[in-house]
């Protein structure tokens, strides 16, 4: 079984692995392991959205600015090209880190079971958020079908 998607804060690592039957999250804290499960049969709704992170990237932004923004009178100043190469890198990082974050917004995951929630906070492409909410629902109405079935 391969990780499908991760979910990673400061102290605390969640794998998460979508099976036949049941999504299993495989959660690690600084000194201990454990794995839950969160079973299809009596799952309400899954809801998705996707935010872009406006703070981090204002952040990340001013700081790489400024950064950049240092080299400048250097890059200017001077006839020699190895003086505006840390200009050009400086620059070239912060339209690859602004464009990184335009297109892997945050994406926002949160299943309602039995009168519960689970919401997972992720960064991933929006192609791979479309095949796991595909694989998601797909298993998702498949258990409860077969369930259904049964009675």
């Amino acid at each position: 079984m391969a990780v499908d998607f991760k979910e990673e804060s400061l102290m605390h690592q969640v794998a998460v692995v979508i099976d036949d039957d049941a999504l299993i999250m495989l959660e690690r804290d600084g000194n201990r392991d454990r794995v839950r499960k969160i079973l299809y049969d009596r799952v309400q709704s899954v809801l998705i959205w996707r935010k872009f992170p406006w703070l981090r990237a204002i952040i990340i932004g001013v700081f790489l600015l400024l950064l950049t923004l240092s080299f400048m009178p250097l890059a200017i100043n001077s006839r020699n090209l190895a003086a505006k190469i840390p200009f050009v890198l400086c620059l070239i990082t912060l339209l690859v880190v602004e464009l990184r974050y335009l297109y892997y917004k945050r994406t926002y995951l949160q299943i309602f079971r039995a009168g519960e929630s689970k919401l997972f906070k992720l960064i991933i492409s929006p192609g791979k958020v479309k095949s796991i909410v595909n694989r998601l629902v797909e298993n998702i109405n498949k258990t409860q079908t077969s369930l259904i079935s049964k009675t």
